[in-house]
């Protein structure tokens, strides 16, 4: 006894989306959402729905590429995507809530194949902020390796990305960090 097994060709989708700005933006300010579809598959996708809820408390202004938003979701509707091909341009303009927060934005990809459906989800977090937020970052140097009695170079690195001043900042590093390497 044999056992036939047929694969069948797919697409395959990946669903990516970014924030401008990227970490923060103020209380009531607009903020962009780009989205990306790709199909990694082998055959193209006929047609591609493409979602991403308006999260509580921000509100839709407008969208690019023929978005539409209908009760708090924003579609988008992208036709015959070819493997390897990126979407037609995917944005939407938000309007951050009245007050600090933080937003969770989820966009989903979704296509039927053979009667299957094929899905992708992407999220991104942005800070609704009306403060300053501060970054500090601590890099090493380009050593691969530090051997007994050698220096180690250590870049601090400080950004607000925030959108207010952070006023008297004050930094302060223990000299002797023996006691905080692992």
């Amino acid at each position: 006894m044999s056992t036939e097994i047929t694969a069948v060709p797919v697409p395959v989708l990946a669903v990516s989306l970014e924030t401008l700005p990227e970490a923060a933006v103020p209380v009531g300010d607009e903020f962009k959402v780009l989205i990306e579809v790709v199909n990694r598959g082998t055959v193209a996708a006929d047609t591609t729905t493409v979602t991403l809820d308006v999260p509580a408390g921000a509100s839709f202004v407008h969208a690019i590429g023929e978005g539409t938003e209908s009760e708090g979701v924003i579609t988008w509707t992208v036709n015959d995507l070819p493997p390897g091909d990126e979407a037609a341009q995917l944005v939407a303009a938000m309007r951050s809530p009245a007050s600090a927060g933080g937003l969770e934005l989820q966009a989903v990809a979704s296509t039927v194949s053979n009667g299957k459906p094929i899905t992708d989800t992407a999220t991104e977090s942005l800070m609704v902020t009306g403060t300053a937020v501060l970054d500090l970052q601590l890099a090493l140097g380009e050593e691969e390796s530090v051997a007994p009695g050698d220096l180690l170079d250590l870049e601090y690195r400080f950004q607000n990305m925030g959108n207010t001043d952070a006023d008297n900042v004050n930094i302060c590093i223990d000299e002797d960090l023996s006691n905080h390497l692992y």
